[in-house]
């Protein structure tokens, strides 16, 4: 496959793809993106089963469900994303679904668990190198006035793979035990791998490269990746989105992390029925919104730039009241019906805002800015949040003797404002930032 049209004076990463195989590729890349979350999603579904079987205590569910992962999801996105701009996207994407997959499967033969946080570190591992590599693939498959519903629907495998994968671990769960559940979860994976290396095309492969191409030793690596990260962070639009990123993945990661336990402690819901209702309030949700929300992105998009950061932070204010009924009521349907509704309102602008992230950056470094944002999300979002949220938890359990969830889990409304804050602040230099990146 080759670039249908090149548009003049851009170079192979700006390349116009023929529109069919772009649409396979984002389907492709929406697997990838249903898979990592299918993943990534059970271990919060099995955490009360996991939790007693184990005998941990909820600051070490935090840890498994945070640092764990966070980790070497942070750290090696960083290397990843680099090696993704400067190599074969479609090799890397493949053995980071082969690790992740494989990773997940492990964490059922896990005996303990320091067994279980060393599954956890090699699940990131392998997701640290997809969430890079999707980004920047989408962003050198369309041009800026289309990418909206084209990130809306690679995001859109994220709500799919947590209503799949919430549904499966809870019936497998609930029949097989856990153990099976992770095992039966991580196996879909490896045919991914396979279609991927096979199929997948890096627009970056069709173009016409240097007679004698030089491989980058791991030197040169680490200074192309401080160069770049420089450069990212020198653009004020980038910085606070990065930053309202972090702070929103406070409240979505910990939400992730803690809801099934929520929803079983107070709510007294089995494995199966908690799996049947988080996959359809959290992926249901969030699937619903992503799609109606990527039917009228590009249009609000080519209306004015400055509507990717406005309409994410108009939503916000509708969304925290929201939470704060879900995690009040005694009343479990209306607290399912408040949660799902967090959730679609909630995602109705995630294209847009990837988009707002990615436009505002020059084509040589996206890959980079998506590994970027992923590292400001683990850092401050996976890796602290779902601890954050156990700790406190035992805590108020430790000092009035009754269950902490639900009182740590408001944490998560904070977070929430704290994020709207940087969102406003980038809504300032966003138009700037957007025509800066087009001219370089």
């Amino acid at each position: 496959m080759t670039p249908a049209e090149t548009a003049p004076g851009a170079g192979p990463a700006r390349a116009r793809w023929a529109v069919p195989y772009a649409r396979y590729a984002v389907g492709l890349l929406f697997l990838a993106y249903l898979v990592n979350y299918m993943d990534r999603i059970a271990i919060s579904v099995l955490t009360q089963p996991i939790k007693l079987s184990l005998g941990l205590s909820d600051t070490q569910v935090g840890l498994l469900t945070g640092p764990a992962f966070a980790l070497t999801y942070a750290s090696c996105g960083l290397f990843l994303g680099q090696w993704a701009d400067r190599g074969n996207r479609s090799h890397v994407l493949t053995v980071a679904v082969a690790i992740w997959s494989g990773a997940t499967a492990l964490c059922g033969m896990a005996a303990g668990f320091f067994q279980l946080f060393a599954c956890r570190i090699l699940v990131g591992f392998g997701e640290a190198g997809g969430t890079p590599t999707c980004i920047s693939l989408v962003a050198d498959y369309f041009p800026k006035e289309r990418r909206s519903s084209a990130y809306s629907a690679l995001l859109a495998g994220a709500p799919a793979g947590i209503f799949l994968g919430s549904m499966l671990a809870g019936l497998v769960g609930q029949s097989f035990g856990w153990r099976w559940a992770f095992a039966i979860i991580g196996l879909p994976g490896f045919v991914l791998a396979g279609l991927v290396y096979f199929t997948l095309r890096d627009p970056r492969a069709a173009a016409p490269r240097p007679a004698s191409p030089q491989r980058p030793d791991l030197r040169a690596l680490a200074g192309g990746l401080i160069g770049s990260v420089s450069l990212i962070l020198r653009i004020p639009t980038a910085r606070q989105l990065l930053l309202s990123t972090a702070t929103g993945a406070l409240t979505s990661q910990g939400l992730f992390a803690w809801m099934p336990a929520f929803f079983m402690r107070y709510h007294h819901m089995n494995l199966n029925q908690t799996g049947r209702w988080f996959g359809i309030g959290t992926g249901g949700g969030m699937l619903v919104g992503i799609v109606i929300g990527g039917l009228f992105g590009d249009l609000l998009t080519r209306r004015h730039v400055r509507w990717m950061v406005l309409f994410p932070l108009i939503l916000s204010v509708v969304t925290l009241p929201l939470l704060v009924v879900t995690l009040t009521t005694a009343d479990t349907v209306v607290s399912l019906s408040a949660y799902t509704a967090f959730n679609l309102i909630g995602a109705l602008p995630l294209g847009m805002s990837l988009n707002a992230f990615q436009s505002c950056l020059p084509a040589r470094v996206r890959a980079m800015g998506g590994a970027l944002l992923m590292f400001a999300t683990s850092v401050l979002g996976i890796g602290t949040a779902s601890m954050i949220i156990g700790m406190v938890s035992d805590r108020v359990h430790a000092s009035t003797g009754r269950d902490g969830l639900a009182a740590a889990l408001l944490i998560s409304v904070a977070t929430g404002l704290w994020s709207m804050v940087h969102a406003a602040l980038a809504l300032r230099t966003i138009e700037d930032d957007v025509r800066k990146a087009e001219d370089a």
